[in-house]
């Protein structure tokens, strides 16, 4: 039988289903040109034509690793990036207006994430470090340039007498006591002395008794030595508590002493701190390091 035997055989039903066939096999086999990562897809039918083809995202892998952890210190922060980043891909944001580092594992890999089998550059696995204010930081912070009655900053010097290390914390409680027992007494006058305290005067009555008259001196400034940040407990191998001076400032008004301190120069320490930070993270962790805060 001879080959155009064969053809004269076959009808034209015959061969219009087999040219369907063979073109539907190349329309399958005919990859889609991802446009958008697990999204957008440019589809080739059957005529050769290419429309787009939107789809919900696919799952991503089993392994893949996702999500937020919310970290608690700098150390574990540090460990955490060591242990997840890759080498090309991850990255790291450091904040200072919002006193956040935020750790991306997946970032952008290169100019060209997309070549990569992870699709790094997704940004969905992340380490972040809410960097809150100490205690201690909190109450000092919050008292500065207030003036409060004689009790009341009594016990707020007594409260947090570790917190200070100039003068004394003998003399810093010894000020205290004598700012309770003096809180009934009426003050009347004040002056600075050499040494830059203040030295207040008053007078009291004691019922039977004539009035008798004594002295109160308040120091210039306070020294204090502050932790500002949780989480940040040494850098360098050294504890991070900062000097802050407070100085003292008082009132006296209808015989009626307040007093209260302020702080100096809270924004060039933070500023300094923050510094330390960012040059401690890029000393201990090969992912690199930005200052700003991630889209």
């Amino acid at each position: 039988m001879t080959d155009q035997t064969i053809f004269s055989d076959l009808t034209l039903s015959d061969i219009d289903t087999e040219v369907k066939t063979v073109a539907e096999l190349a329309r399958i086999a005919a990859k889609p040109v991802e446009l958008t990562p697990d999204t957008d897809y440019a589809i080739t039918d059957a005529d050769g034509k290419v429309h787009i083809e939107h789809t919900n995202p696919e799952p991503l892998r089993r392994d893949r690793r996702t999500g937020a952890r919310q970290i608690e210190n700098l150390d574990s922060l540090i460990a955490f990036v060591e242990k997840h980043a890759n080498s090309t891909g991850s990255e790291i944001f450091a904040s200072k207006l919002d006193t956040k580092i935020t750790a991306i594992i997946d970032g952008a890999e290169g100019n060209d994430f997309l070549a990569s089998e992870d699709r790094f550059g997704a940004e969905t696995f992340r380490g972040i470090l809410d960097l809150r204010a100490t205690q201690a930081w909190t109450d000092w912070t919050n008292i500065s340039g207030s003036l409060l009655d004689q009790q009341e900053f009594a016990e707020f010097i007594e409260d947090h007498v570790d917190d200070i290390v100039a003068p004394a914390a003998g003399d810093v409680l010894e000020i205290a006591q004598s700012l309770q027992a003096t809180n009934d007494v009426e003050f009347s006058s004040s002056n600075r002395l050499d040494s830059g305290e203040t030295r207040v005067g008053y007078s009291e009555t004691i019922k039977a008794k004539a009035g008798q008259r004594g002295e109160l001196v308040i120091p210039r400034e306070l020294t204090l030595a502050l932790q500002p940040f949780e989480g940040v407990t040494e850098l360098k191998g050294k504890v991070t508590k900062v000097a802050v001076t407070a100085r003292f400032r008082y009132r006296l008004r209808d015989g009626q002493l307040r007093l209260g301190v302020k702080l100096i120069g809270t924004d060039r320490v933070l500023d300094q701190l923050w510094g330390q930070i960012v040059e401690e993270l890029k000393a201990r962790v090969t992912a690199p390091v930005f200052v700003g805060r991630p889209s």
